[in-house]
């Protein structure tokens, strides 16, 4: 019984989506840290790197925050996570942004993952994750800008006792973001165009007690470059197109291996069985009208051999008096038992 329960523990709330492939296998610890947590995003096939700004760039590129048309905004996000395999997974995410002058922005954000409490012989089991975000961003010219972002990530899982004398406590980490972003408009006849294009660094930080006292896991460190092309296509109508290649920075498990820095894991991961294949690869469009109602789609595609997550996404929005709210849904493709199938995102927040 006790092992059954540590396994549901760790495969479903504990350990990120283990990659277990007959090629590959990858693990990280606190899984939260990859989930797209907006329905923008989460709209057109969790995109983000190259897109126009919003409250949400923090995860996906937080330099984009100098060039937002708005001075502050506010925003709260709520996602059940794999509802159909586990009830009371809930992941929720508070975000703000503000500029400072005219080439400058901060951001701050909080993602708290609340897993399902349970009890075992009179123990309570309360398992949650969260981490706490601050970002700095600077515009250099017209055109480019970079940003840095700090990251404070806890893991909670209750303190739980076994008859097999396993004990899990609370454990920290410190991360932090690198990332860039270009944008540069054209004209398009009597239209215009703006392409965009933005490399992103994310959770390059110290190991975390994730399983026991004795085993730490890496961070799910992450590389995202982007591109995107931003046009009107009539009077009040506009279309977003984006592209996003991403790759996880963290080896294949090795049993043998001997205990390594995260430095050595991360360049070690360029040397994974088949490179292009651990790459991650999205697509995503957004048409809005008047930037009052959007309507979005987007597709995911990881190769079977590091995950094999496939699947459409769809998203449509609402802007108005300062007012957003946003809603996504993910299909997902091939296996119908996937456990994150109809994921859906609802986004609420506010522009001052």
């Amino acid at each position: 019984m006790y092992k059954l329960v540590l396994i549901i523990v760790v495969v479903c709330i504990v350990s990120r989506e283990t990659v277990a492939q007959e090629r590959a296998v990858v693990s990280t610890a606190v899984p939260f840290l990859g989930i797209t947590p907006d329905a923008r995003g989460g709209g057109m096939g969790e995109v983000g790197a190259a897109t126009s700004p919003d409250v949400y760039s923090m995860y996906y590129n937080a330099a984009k925050y100098v060039f937002a048309n708005h001075k502050t905004g506010v925003a709260f996000g709520y996602l059940p996570w794999m509802r159909h395999l586990i009830s009371g997974q809930n992941l929720y995410t508070l975000n703000a942004y503000s500029l400072v002058g005219g080439r400058q922005a901060i951001a701050l954000g909080v993602r708290l993952f609340q897993g399902k409490s349970f009890s075992l012989d009179e123990e309570k089991f309360s398992p949650s994750d969260y981490a706490i975000d601050m970002a700095y961003s600077r515009r250099f010219g017209s055109s480019f800008s970079a940003a840095l972002t700090l990251r404070y990530v806890h893991t909670r899982l209750g303190k739980l006792k076994t008859g097999e004398s396993l004990e899990f406590d609370p454990s920290g980490a410190m991360a932090f973001d690198v990332s860039c972003y270009y944008k540069r408009p054209f004209a398009w006849g009597k239209r215009g165009i703006i392409w965009g294009t933005g490399l992103n660094l994310s959770n390059l930080g110290t190991k975390i007690a994730s399983f026991t006292e004795k085993k730490e896991g890496f961070l799910p460190a992450y590389l995202r470059l982007g591109t995107s092309l931003e046009m009107e296509i009539a009077d009040k109508h506009s279309l977003l197109l984006a592209l996003d290649l991403g790759k996880l920075l963290v080896k294949e498990y090795d049993p043998e291996a001997g205990d390594e820095g995260v430095l050595k894991n991360v360049f070690g991961s360029f040397g994974n069985s088949d490179f292009l294949k651990s790459v991650v690869w999205q697509l995503g469009v957004e048409y809005n009208w008047q930037k009052v109602l959007f309507a979005r789609a987007g597709y995911f595609h990881e190769s079977e051999d590091y995950g094999d997550r496939r699947y459409f996404t769809l998203g449509t929005g609402g802007h108005y008096a300062g007012w957003m709210l946003d809603f996504s849904y993910l299909i997902a493709t091939g296996d119908n038992d996937v456990p994150y199938k109809g994921t859906f995102r609802l986004s609420l927040g506010y522009h001052f």
